[in-house]
């Protein structure tokens, strides 16, 4: 007999949660069914390690740490849960970073339901399902086509030193402290490459929108994070 699944839902609207949870339930190849409100509950549940969890239904915009932040923490955790993606957002600023992190399977949060058993079975099988609305856009991204993107949006022309350490800002939890003994460099360069990249490269203040910049500029993909590690 097949093991049976615990899955893991993160949402910030109860409702959502509850519906979910009473539709996956009734799946027979279902075993638990766990709710969470935002990223960091998702990171602290599968930190404890209590269940092991085979799929992680993860809402995109939350309070507390939004999806993409959570995917990317998950990976530096090098964790092995499946993520089914639920969005009410179709456009390329979105969906772009996900593609770019490998996210097979991505629903639109408003008709999720009709697609879940066709999520489950797609992620478990390693394969692509995007719900209807969501497919086009993802058929643009592969294409190449940029028409529905911002045209003020430059890709950043980094030096290799400095890529490098962007590279460890968005891939790992160091400090810079940490990023220059990593690197065998100075703090003092350390700290001066972080600057550019944040105020010019970039033009943000947060580590958490250097992620998403990057991804969605290509910069960084899902392999990155296995090749640069914390420690």
């Amino acid at each position: 007999m097949k093991k049976k699944l615990n899955i893991l839902i993160a949402d910030d609207h109860p409702w959502i949660l509850d519906g979910l949870k009473k539709y996956l339930k009734k799946i027979r190849k279902v075993n638990q069914v766990f709710l969470a409100s935002d990223g960091e509950e998702v990171i602290n549940f599968i930190k404890k390690q209590e269940y092991h969890v085979d799929i992680l239904f993860l809402d995109l915009r939350m309070k507390k740490k939004h999806g993409i932040e959570t995917i990317v923490e998950l990976y530096k955790m090098r964790c092995d849960v499946k993520i089914i993606v639920l969005t009410q957002f179709d456009d390329i600023q979105h969906l772009k970073p996900l593609y770019n992190l490998r996210i097979k399977v991505m629903l639109d949060k408003v008709n999720a339901i009709q697609d879940i058993p066709h999520a489950i079975n797609a992620v478990l099988k390693h394969e692509e399902y995007f719900s209807e609305r969501i497919r086009e856009h993802i058929k643009n991204i592969i294409k190449g086509k940029r028409k529905s993107e911002p045209r003020d949006i430059l890709t950043p022309s980094l030096p290799p030193r400095r890529k490098e350490v962007l590279m460890y800002l968005i891939c790992t939890n160091l400090t810079q402290k940490e990023i220059a003994e990593k690197m065998n460099i100075s703090f003092k360069t350390v700290d001066t490459h972080c600057r550019t990249i944040y105020e010019k490269d970039f033009n943000i203040h947060k580590r958490s929108e250097l992620v998403l910049k990057a991804l969605l500029y290509g910069i960084v993909d899902y392999t990155d994070f296995f090749y640069f590690k914390s420690n």
